[in-house]
């Protein structure tokens, strides 16, 4: 995810220029904060030294950024976090933890990166749009989108990348499970048997020449969904990752 600078770090850019050393000292040492992903709630105090007014710095201590896990050298930060659960970034993160969400990060940072090795085709225009329009569905009713972005220092630049992703993991998983999910007639008709009930109508139990299509369609769901959870399993047992407390 690519991030602006934030409003400290332009503002401190643009007072310093050709500043007195004192003022460029005091840039330093804000610089050195956000670089280390803590940044203090700062108070400015002005004081007058000769006809120079100075900005003091005071710190409390509030985190507004910090490292919440590694995952093969690469970091996902709380900024990141607060992005996926603001922007609606990933299915279902309105109703999940802080811990659910680190972890679904996790897991797309590792299906990225199988993704990359592959290099998939690039999502057409007309399926971006698509995307994008599945996307905004998921957002609260008059949710204004730059605002959005603004509030979580995100580029509209870097939100059609994280949908570009998305398109690409999806057309991934399609190539890769989609065909192999498909059931044979005999485990079709194994999980009509078990699950009768599920495609009665009025209490009437259908013959399975009527419902067949979407048995099939039930059992290559399932079975789909099986076989990429396991293949993300086996993502993570091969991945060097740590969680930050």
């Amino acid at each position: 995810m690519v991030r602006e600078a934030s409003p400290i770090v332009r503002g401190t850019s643009n007072v310093v220029r050709g500043a007195s050393p004192v003022v460029r000292g005091a840039s330093r040492v804000v610089r050195f904060l956000i670089a280390n992903l803590v940044i203090r709630n700062l108070v400015i105090a002005s004081l007058g030294i000769g006809n120079l007014g100075i900005a003091v710095l005071h710190a409390q201590d509030v985190v507004v950024d910090r490292m919440l896990a590694v995952v093969n050298g690469d970091v996902i930060t709380l900024s990141d976090a607060r992005a996926a659960r603001r922007l609606r970034l990933l299915p279902g993160v309105a109703s999940m933890d802080d811990e659910t969400l680190v972890g679904q990060l996790i897991e797309r940072r590792l299906v990225l990166a199988e993704v990359a090795r592959y290099a998939p085709a690039e999502p057409t225009a007309e399926q971006m749009a698509a995307r994008r329009r599945a996307w905004a569905a998921g957002l609260p009713a008059g949710a204004d989108v730059p605002k959005l972005l603004l509030s979580v220092g995100m580029r509209e630049a870097s939100l059609t990348s994280w949908l570009r992703d998305d398109q690409r993991i999806a057309s991934y998983l399609d190539q890769r499970f989609t065909a192999a999910a498909q059931p044979t007639r005999e485990q079709a008709l194994a999980y009509f048997a078990l699950h009768e009930a599920d495609f009665a109508v009025g209490g009437v139990i259908p013959q399975f020449s009527t419902v067949e299509a979407d048995v099939r369609r039930r059992v290559a769901a399932d079975r789909r969904a099986t076989r990429i959870r396991e293949w993300i399993e086996s993502l993570k047992q091969r991945a060097e990752i740590r969680r930050i407390q």
